[in-house]
């Protein structure tokens, strides 16, 4: 035998919620967010990315540490972005 693999099972979480307007308060449509892991390349494997129609999001398998969750919303006028830190510390943390 050459090598040994050993396999660490580590628990994921969920990052889910809800992209509102911050003028407004409401929900906004047609929403594109992604959570990238802080000082990792946005190709990285545990990068995330999700598009939705009513404002809400579900992002699965997310391993513990530091990202940035990334919203982005077109507009007729000119695209609105968004960006927070979350930390994951433990498997379902809980809502953004």
């Amino acid at each position: 035998m050459d090598s040994i693999s050993t396999v660490v099972k580590s628990g994921t979480s969920r990052v889910r919620g809800t992209v509102t307007n911050n003028g407004t308060g409401k929900r906004v449509s047609a929403v594109q967010v992604s959570l990238l892991p802080i000082g990792s390349s946005p190709d990285s494997n545990w990068s995330r990315f999700f598009e939705s129609k009513d404002g809400t999001f579900d992002l699965r398998t997310v391993l513990p540490g530091m990202y940035f969750l990334n919203a982005v919303v077109m507009t007729p006028d000119r695209p609105l972005a968004g960006r927070v830190i979350v930390e994951m510390q433990r498997p379902d943390a809980g809502c953004v």
